[in-house]
């Protein structure tokens, strides 16, 4: 009777070991990232998305003393075209003190594509390009004339 218990109470372990959910199978979450080759250096910051007014979605690079901002209507995946203030790119001394500004070369062309927008977990992921020209200081040779960001990539949390 005893080893009758016993195997019963062994096979019991058994199944409700067996039974027991595993997250093995989950994938993690997804890390907010921006990155590109800005003037052929490779450029990453922080990805952060903020929502201006009720239809206007920033997609943030922030890197020490850079900034990188995208401002579009976002209606999901699709190509953004970005023209004069849609997109600029600002360094700063200390995070408040402005030493240059760039902002969209209309000679060029500026996109953002969102290639893929998950609904539920409000994920965007995409590519940009972006040919910016000097706004401020102006002129002066210690800032490039234009900054090229290419071979963009980013993944961002949207706000609700």
């Amino acid at each position: 009777m005893k080893k009758l218990t016993l195997l019963a109470l062994i096979f019991l372990c058994l199944v409700t070991a067996a039974c027991t959910k595993h997250n093995c199978c989950v994938p993690p979450p997804i890390t907010p990232y921006i990155g590109a080759d800005k003037n052929t250096v490779k450029w990453t910051g922080e990805a952060t998305a903020e929502k201006q007014g009720t239809d206007t979605l920033l997609i943030i690079g922030s890197k020490t003393e850079e900034r990188l901002i995208m401002r579009l209507k976002f209606t999901g995946e699709g190509i953004y075209t970005f023209q004069n203030t849609q997109a600029f790119y600002f360094t700063t001394i200390g995070g408040d003190v402005f030493t240059s500004e760039y902002i969209v070369d209309e000679t060029a062309a500026s996109t953002l594509t969102v290639t893929d927008y998950n609904e539920t977990s409000r994920l965007a992921s995409g590519t940009y390009s972006l040919t910016l020209k000097r706004n401020y200081p102006n002129p002066t040779s210690a800032y490039p004339q234009k900054v090229q960001f290419v071979n963009g990539m980013f993944h961002v949390y949207l706000p609700k």
